[in-house]
C-alpha cells in the first residue's frame, strides 16, 4: 500500500508539472493565436451603430457616448428578375430569393449571381428588381355566367404571370348573407410550365400554391378580397373594374383559368435601373431606393458593363454616401477591357474574366464574377474584418473561366487597375488582386483601405446621431472626442491600426465653428480623423461633419 501511495503521489506530481509547463507554453504564445475570434465576434455584443440608432428612435435605452461598429457585409444587387416587387427586399438565403423573385434567369444573370453570393459567404442581401417600362402585366377575368365579375392580374409585370392559373371553388363558410368563394392560385416555374401537356395545372408541379378558403366581393365582409388576397398574396391582385358586376359570384367550376398577356418588354434602359426617388407618394425603386438603405456596404449589378451610364451612376452613389463601394465586371469576350481606364474612383473595383458555373440544367454557363466576389467580401468582413483583403480565398461554385490569363496578361490588367481571377492548383479559382479604380498612386488604391475607412466613417457618423440638436459645450466636445478615441483604440488593439502606441496609430481633431451672424443656426462641427493603415504615423485622413 505504501509503495502504491508513492506511485500515485509521483503520478499526480508529474501531471501537475506537465500542466504547469503546458500552461507556460500557452501563456508565451500571442493572444491572437490562443483565441480564435472572428470580426463578427469582436463586434461589441452584436450591437451595431444602426441598431443603436433604431433603439433610440423607438424610445429604448441606449448609451449615447459609445461608438458602435456599423453593420458591414450587406450587399445590394440591382437587376432583372423573373418576378417580384420593385421595392428592394431583404433576403438571407438563395431559397428565400427564389420564393420572392423566382429562379428562371431569362435574359438576366441575377439567379446565378445571388446563388454565388450566398455560396461564397454572403448573409444579407437587398435585391432591387428592375422592370422595363414596356413590360406588361398578365391578367384574366372571372365570370358569373356570361358576365364579368372581377379581374385578376399578376402582382407585378412580366412574362412570369402567364404561368399563373387560378381555380374557383365553393367557399368554406359561404352564406346567403355573405356569399364567398374559394380561390386556389398556382404558379409554375419556367421548366415545369413548358412540360404541361393537358393544359390543366397539376398541383404537384406548382412552384408556389396559395389557397384562400373564403373570398368575398362585398365590402365590410370579414373575407373582403382587399384584406384576404390583395394584402397577402405574393402572386395576384383581385379588382373590380367599371365593366364588372361585383354583385355576382364567379362560377365555382373548378376549371383552371390561366392569366395571359404578361411580357418582360424590351431590355431595360438606364432610367429603369436608376428608378424612382420615392417622392410624390410613389415608393423608391431601383438604384435610388438603395440610397435609403444605410446598411449596404457593397453595390452590384450584373449589367454594369452592358447598360451605358449605370457604372457611373453606381459610383456616384458610393462617392456621395461614403459608406459603400461598387463591384464592376468587364464585358464578355473582351481581352483588352480598356474602357475601365477612363473611370477613376477609389469607390469602385473591377474584376475579370467571366467565370464558368453549372446551370440548373447541369450545363456549363458563363456569368459575370461580381456576385461571387461580393459574397467573398461579405465572408471576409465577418471573419477577418473590412481592414483585411480576402486574399487566397477560393471562389465557391466556379468550375472554370472564360479564358485563362497568363502572368503577362494579369500584369497588364493590374496596370489598368482591373483585378484578374486565376486558377491556383490545390486551392481553386481566386482573385489575384483587390485594387480599386483609383489612380495607382492614390492612398486608396488598395481596396481594403477604402472599405475599412468607409466602415470607420459609417460607424462613427451613425453612432453620433445623438449630437444633432445638442447645445455645444466644451464638455460635449470632450465626450465626443473621448468616444471616438475609445472606438479607435479598440480597433488598434485588435491590430487593425498600425503603431506601437496610440499616437502612432490614430488621431482625432474636432473643429467647432459658429457661423457669424447665424442666430438660431446650428454650428458647424468638423471632425478630422487620421488612421495608420500603411505605416505607423502615416495617416489616411477623413472628415465627418455634423
Amino acid at each position: 500500500m505504501a509503495r502504491l501511495g508513492k506511485i500515485l503521489a509521483l503520478t499526480v506530481l508529474c501531471a501537475l508539472v506537465s500542466g504547469i509547463l503546458f500552461c507556460s507554453q500557452v501563456a508565451d504564445e500571442p493572444v491572437s493565436d490562443a483565441i480564435a475570434m472572428t470580426f463578427g465576434d469582436y463586434m461589441s455584443g452584436g450591437i451595431t451603430a444602426d441598431m443603436v440608432m433604431t433603439m433610440a428612435a423607438e424610445g429604448n435605452e441606449y448609451q449615447p457616448e459609445g461608438i458602435h461598429g456599423a453593420e458591414f457585409g450587406t450587399a445590394g444587387f440591382l437587376g432583372e428578375t423573373e418576378r417580384g416587387p420593385e421595392i428592394p427586399q431583404l433576403v438571407t438565403s438563395y431559397e428565400q430569393y427564389t420564393m420572392i423573385f423566382g429562379s428562371h434567369p431569362g435574359r438576366s444573370y441575377m439567379p446565378y449571381e445571388v446563388k454565388g453570393y450566398f455560396d461564397n459567404g454572403g448573409k444579407k442581401l437587398y435585391v432591387a428588381r428592375v422592370i422595363s417600362q414596356t413590360a406588361e402585366t398578365a391578367q384574366a377575368v372571372l365570370k358569373g355566367g356570361k358576365k364579368n365579375v372581377c379581374a385578376i392580374r399578376a402582382a407585378n409585370a412580366g412574362e412570369w404571370g402567364n404561368r399563373v392559373a387560378v381555380k374557383v371553388l365553393q367557399g368554406t363558410n359561404s352564406t346567403e348573407s355573405d356569399p364567398t368563394f374559394m380561390l386556389e392560385v398556382y404558379c409554375f416555374t419556367y421548366g415545369k410550365f413548358t412540360s404541361l401537356k393537358s393544359g390543366k395545372p397539376d398541383p404537384a408541379l406548382a412552384d408556389i400554391i396559395e389557397v384562400y378558403n373564403d373570398v368575398s366581393l362585398r365590402e365590410g365582409s370579414p373575407y373582403f378580397y382587399q384584406d384576404i388576397i390583395n394584402r397577402n398574396s405574393k402572386l395576384i391582385r383581385l379588382e373590380i373594374t367599371d365593366g364588372d358586376d361585383g354583385g355576382l359570384m364567379p362560377d365555382a367550376s373548378g376549371n383552371a383559368i390561366w392569366l395571359s398577356g404578361g411580357s418582360d418588354g424590351e431590355e431595360p434602359v438606364l432610367a429603369d435601373y436608376i428608378g424612382n426617388d420615392g417622392l410624390g407618394g410613389n415608393p423608391a425603386t431601383g438604384l435610388r431606393a438603395f440610397e435609403n438603405i444605410t446598411v449596404i456596404s457593397t453595390l452590384y449589378s450584373p449589367v454594369s458593363c452592358l447598360c451605358d451610364g449605370l457604372d457611373q451612376a453606381m459610383i456616384k452613389q458610393c462617392e456621395t454616401l461614403g459608406d459603400r463601394t461598387v463591384i464592376l465586371d468587364t464585358a464578355l469576350n473582351d481581352p483588352h477591357p480598356t474602357p475601365w481606364s477612363t473611370l477613376i474612383s477609389s469607390y469602385a473595383a473591377c474584376y475579370t474574366p467571366w467565370i464558368q458555373v453549372t446551370g440548373p440544367d447541369l450545363k456549363d454557363v458563363l456569368v459575370p464574377p461580381g456576385g461571387f466576389v461580393a459574397g467573398l467580401y461579405a465572408r471576409n468582413d465577418y471573419v477577418k474584418g473590412p481592414n483585411r483583403a480576402p486574399e487566397n480565398e477560393a471562389l465557391v461554385g466556379v468550375t472554370g473561366m472564360e479564358r485563362e490569363l497568363s502572368p503577362q496578361a494579369r500584369k497588364a490588367l493590374s496596370i489598368r487597375r482591373i483585378n484578374p481571377i486565376k486558377e491556383v492548383p490545390g486551392i481553386g479559382y481566386v482573385v489575384d488582386e483587390f485594387s480599386t479604380l483609383a489612380d495607382l498612386t492614390d492612398d486608396y488604391a488598395p481596396l481594403h483601405f477604402r472599405r475599412y475607412v468607409n466602415y470607420l466613417r459609417d460607424s462613427i457618423s451613425t453612432s453620433l446621431f445623438w449630437v444633432t440638436g445638442r447645445e455645444w459645450t466644451q464638455d460635449l466636445q470632450s465626450k465626443l472626442k473621448l468616444s471616438i478615441e475609445d472606438f479607435l483604440d479598440r480597433e488598434w488593439k485588435r491590430g487593425a491600426l498600425l503603431g506601437s502606441t496610440q499616437i502612432e496609430a490614430y488621431y482625432v481633431k474636432i473643429d467647432y465653428q459658429q457661423i457669424p451672424g447665424g442666430v438660431g443656426i446650428q454650428p458647424s462641427v468638423d471632425i478630422e480623423i487620421g488612421v495608420a493603415l500603411k505605416e505607423p504615423s502615416q495617416f489616411l485622413v477623413f472628415n465627418i461633419r455634423k
